[in-house]
């Protein structure tokens, strides 16, 4: 947690926000019969997916709801080899591995994409730990897919993060980008589908601070 945040509930329980992997005691009555009716148990694993186009701020803001709110962000794996920057800094988005590593993992793998010659993939057993998940739309689909196929009592809240192209493109070249347009056409196809098709639980204009997103997601957590 960064210097002058205190956490804080992320939804309206009665006592302090706990990891939703443990046991969810502090239901208010009205959440309680929410969750009866929706066919969710009281140990229902919430997952936050936040999706959102390039620059539009979504790891910014996963970032933020971790520290506000004590939760942990899921880090995929990968084969690929770290760049110099992450070996020099020690942090990462990812974790990694070899092949044959990953390899073993196939059975437990919850989500998985191959760029060029470096495959990345989530498990199940890494997800059990973690609360907010930055990904695609066609990642959510097929991890919605899988919970589905393992039978896992799992709660996907889709958050989608939108924000006008032209302030993506200064934000995108502002930290060293280079040719938005083709990363714009590049992933176009699949935000066009979940723009017009998806049914996202929450949707936040992120033309401003960060903080003012995370706010917008908490209330719009609390009113559900």
């Amino acid at each position: 947690t960064q210097k002058g945040y205190k956490k804080e509930p992320l939804l309206s329980f009665s006592a302090p926000f706990v990891p939703s992997f443990t046991p969810l005691l502090h239901f208010k009555k009205e959440e309680k019969k929410h969750a009866k009716k929706k066919g969710e148990s009281l140990m229902t694993k919430t997952l936050y997916c936040i999706m959102g186009r390039t620059a539009s701020g979504k790891s910014f803001i996963a970032n933020k709801m971790c520290e506000r709110f004590g939760l942990s962000q899921v880090k995929s794996y990968t084969t690929r080899a770290p760049r110099k920057s992450e070996i020099e800094s020690g942090k990462s988005d990812h974790l990694f591995l070899t092949k044959e590593e990953m390899e073993k993992m196939r059975d437990d793998m919850a989500a998985y994409t191959k760029i060029g010659e470096a495959e990345y993939c989530t498990t199940f057993s890494l997800l059990d730990k973690c609360d907010v998940y930055v990904i695609d739309p066609r990642g959510v689909k097929e991890l919605k897919n899988k919970i589905k196929e393992k039978g896992k009592d799992y709660r996907v809240v889709e958050i989608y993060i939108s924000a006008p192209g032209r302030l993506r493109k200064e934000r995108y070249e502002k930290r060293g980008g280079k040719d938005f347009e083709k990363r714009e056409e590049a992933e176009n196809e699949q935000f066009l589908a979940y723009e017009r098709e998806g049914r996202p639980d929450i949707v936040v204009e992120n033309t401003g601070s960060a903080e003012k997103a995370v706010d917008k997601i908490k209330r719009e957590i609390n009113r559900g």
